[in-house]
């Protein structure tokens, strides 16, 4: 009877390390997904060399910051922070990255530096409230994103950086921006913005005032857009995915703005806000994918004032 016992529980033993096996190299879709699946990401030569490590006191940082940029300088002719490191859970602006860059340029004069944040321990995957924040903004910074290791945008982790982006391109493993994470004030400088693929959310005044930028491509898996996303971001036409369900008021707040395309087939499949755009001059609308073209609620669309309704 014993016997019979152990080979009956060998044989489960081994079908249960099988399954096991299977399901480790296997993982069904609904299997979740861990936060962090890289680790912290292998420092290059340079990193080692030049790293700043954020998961110091500010202190420590910033005595980090004036030796390892300095150092830089004399090697290479110009200046480069090299983050490394566990973030903090949020920052104040004061304490921020940014404004511990702009205290340095006070020290070395720098006009320009170049924020490597490609070997930061995102561990979370996302960049950190006011990470970036700026209270005064003497100097351009110029960032070089990582690949494949955000999610989320935290608020206010880029606000005020008015001269730091010319073309601003979101890592396509973003998805979502959360509130004023690049807000500007009166800001001519970012030409062009270029948002993840996988982008999902855009929160409340995201893209505030990026005043310069004329066209904006939103990605078809986007589904909600905050109030003021991108007020006066004079954009001259829109188009608007069939993905979208939510959008805030005065998100699309521009006098410029004369054509809106809709890819969804009816004008109550996205919840609003009052009125979306602030003009009141007649638009365009155009509508592939209507069910109905002729549904009187399309003049009104999101708020609008459209008397030229068409499919093409």
């Amino acid at each position: 009877m014993l016997k019979k016992f152990l080979f009956i529980f060998s044989i489960f033993s081994i079908l249960m390390t099988a399954s096991c096996s299977s399901s480790a190299t296997n993982p069904s879709a609904d299997s979740t997904e861990t936060i962090d699946p890289l680790g912290p990401p292998v420092l290059s030569e340079e990193a080692k060399k030049y790293g700043i490590d954020i998961s110091k006191d500010s202190d420590s940082i910033y005595n980090d910051i004036r030796t390892k940029l300095t150092a830089y300088y004399k090697d290479h002719g110009t200046y480069k922070a090299i983050f490394i490191g566990k973030p903090r859970d949020a920052y104040a602006n004061i304490e921020s990255l940014a404004d511990m860059l702009y205290n340095y340029s006070s020290y070395d004069r720098p006009k320009e530096i170049t924020v490597d944040m490609r070997y930061i321990y995102f561990y979370d995957n996302t960049v950190k409230d006011s990470m970036f924040e700026s209270s005064y903004r003497p100097i351009k910074l110029n960032f070089i994103f990582p690949e494949n290791t955000i999610k989320v945008i935290g608020k206010r982790a880029f606000i005020h950086l008015d001269r730091c982006f010319v073309e601003l391109k979101i890592p396509d493993s973003v998805i979502k921006i959360d509130d004023e994470a690049f807000a500007y004030y009166n800001s001519y400088s970012i030409k062009k913005i270029i948002l993840s693929k996988k982008l999902q959310t855009i929160g409340d005044r995201a893209f505030m005032h990026a005043q310069e930028v004329r066209e904006i491509e939103l990605p078809d898996t986007l589904i909600s857009i905050g109030d003021d996303a991108f007020a006066n971001v004079e954009l001259i036409k829109l188009a608007i995915p069939a993905s979208v369900k939510y959008i805030g008021e005065s998100a699309f707040v521009a006098n410029s703005l004369t054509e809106v395309t809709y890819y969804g087939t009816s004008p109550d499949q996205i919840t609003f806000k009052k009125t979306v755009f602030s003009t009141q001059k007649p638009l365009t609308l155009i509508l592939p994918n209507a069910e109905n073209i002729n549904d009187p609620a399309w003049k009104t669309f999101l708020g609008g004032n459209f008397d030229n309704i068409r499919k093409q």
